[in-house]
């Protein structure tokens, strides 16, 4: 299994289960090599909690796999 989906695999059950969660969807690009994953939340205090407990975990998983040189975003969008 490719490392993206083994991270996604692991951390997606877990974020579906924190309070706020309404959907989330992963995507990559076997040929870059980027991938990620954007998440729906009800509220913006929901992504910010579950940020404090997923954060960690997804950081981790990038050092652990040598990915932690690809940047990645943690960015909060409003949904209009």
């Amino acid at each position: 299994m490719h490392v993206a989906k083994a991270i996604f695999a692991d951390l997606l059950p877990q974020i579906e289960s924190q309070p706020g969660f309404e959907n989330a969807i992963t995507f990559g690009d076997d040929a870059s090599g980027n991938y990620g994953f954007a998440v729906v939340w009800e509220s913006a205090e929901a992504s910010q909690a579950a940020r404090s407990i997923m954060g960690p975990q997804l950081s981790k998983h990038l050092a652990d796999n040598s990915a932690s040189d690809n940047p990645f975003s943690t960015e909060l969008f409003e949904i209009y």
